[in-house]
């Protein structure tokens, strides 16, 4: 059963690096899979789908869906840009900053489909496409490397960072910002430098708010923030806001199911049904058995976070995360092991050196026409200071520790 299982893995990794099939399907025939092989027993696989992660994850797409249908976030876009009166650096500058913020708090797929008008019309306004003034590679390069990255600034801003929460109890809402925020500050300041200075005039329209979603919003934050001095869950605050939103007249509950991402929600589910796996077959046992017996801890964690950050330019990041998570955390790591999980969540979220990296990076290569290269530049740019980063907050968190 072992070697089967480790089989199956190894398949899920060639299915969706090579798309030979969806998510969604990959996830049911992994499913199918644990309970007919006899693996798992039917209720161990479907008793994981009421773990508070899935629904935590379920949740949070009719919020961001809410805040989009608002419009505030178009609003807040549209601001920026005026503000920035035609100059493309304090532009690109501005509607990145927003687009972190908004990420950090809703889904970085949702940002980037809500911000890419506002990004079409400054590429439009700023560009002569095919001359030596061309900056609309960088204006939508700079939305969907911000809206990754504003991912990794707290708990609920991408997958990855709430699943490696569920395996370690004790990570708050924003102790993501040690990894996150040094990065938005690189990213900033190398859009700084990169941007030029170039003047246009910009007219964009104002959409209407509706600002009760605002506030929802900033009382779902609040309540994250409290959540340690309650007996509830973050899935449960986040229950509580999307029925308020319903009985506002918000959202209907037929948008409320549309706008879940069934895909990553089923991903969620049938990788932790993995996970269960890999522990009840001794897969696990053996996987941490080899780490420890050839490398030491830490040279074993490198070796990890590489294969994370290469799995996660060409498969799904959340798959990424799932499989090598439960790995980490049965480590002998020595109080290390909530650096290292955390480390993980970070290295697969700012894995864009490639289209299929991240969702905002497919995105913006459809719609902004851009290569191959333009991701790789940039997601060696971000490589190389992510491995500054984690060694600087490596030793800091020893010294700490």
């Amino acid at each position: 059963m072992e070697w089967l299982l480790a089989a199956w893995i190894a398949g899920i990794v060639i299915t969706l690096g090579f798309e030979l099939l969806s998510i969604g399907e990959v996830s049911i025939l992994t499913v199918v899979f644990l309970i007919f092989s006899k693996i798992l027993t039917p209720k161990e696989v479907f008793s994981n789908f009421s773990k508070d992660v899935v629904f935590l994850v379920m949740f949070l797409f009719p919020m961001g869906e809410a805040l989009f249908k608002s419009g505030f976030s178009e609003f807040k876009a549209s601001r920026i840009v005026e503000w920035a009166r035609g100059n493309l650096k304090l532009a690109v500058i501005g509607l990145s900053l927003f687009a972190m913020f908004v990420s950090a708090f809703t889904t970085n797929t949702g940002t980037t489909l809500c911000l890419l008008p506002i990004a079409a019309s400054l590429a439009r306004k700023f560009s002569e496409r095919g001359g030596k003034n061309d900056y609309s590679t960088l204006i939508y390069l700079s939305l969907a490397i911000s809206a990754s990255i504003g991912g990794t600034l707290t708990l609920i801003g991408t997958p990855p960072n709430i699943i490696v929460a569920g395996f370690e109890k004790s990570i708050g809402f924003f102790d993501f910002l040690k990894f996150g925020l040094p990065m938005a500050l690189f990213w900033l300041f190398y859009l700084y430098v990169a941007v030029p200075k170039t003047d246009v005039k910009i007219e964009l329209t104002k959409p209407k708010v509706d600002w009760r979603v605002p506030v929802v919003f900033a009382l779902l934050l609040l309540a994250f923030l409290f959540k340690k001095y309650t007996a509830f869950s973050y899935a449960s605050f986040a229950l509580l806001a999307v029925a308020a939103l319903i009985f506002m007249r918000v959202l209907t509950v037929k948008e409320v199911y549309a706008s879940i991402d069934w895909n990553v929600v089923f991903l969620v589910w049938a990788m932790y049904g993995v996970s269960l796996a890999m522990k009840k077959t001794g897969l696990l046992h053996d996987i941490v058995a080899v780490l420890v017996k050839h490398f030491s801890p830490t040279v074993a964690m490198v070796i990890l976070l590489a294969l994370a950050y290469v799995l996660a330019n060409f498969v799904s990041h959340t798959a990424t995360t799932l499989i090598l998570a439960p790995i980490i955390a049965a480590m002998p790591l020595d109080g290390m092991k909530v650096f290292w999980l955390m480390a993980l969540a970070f290295s697969t979220s700012v894995a864009c050196a490639t289209p299929l990296g991240t969702p905002p990076n497919a995105i913006v290569y459809s719609a902004g026409k851009l290569k191959f290269k333009d991701f790789f530049k940039v997601g060696m740019i971000i490589l190389a200071f992510a491995i500054v980063e984690l060694m600087v907050l490596y030793w800091g968190w020893r010294w700490i520790n």
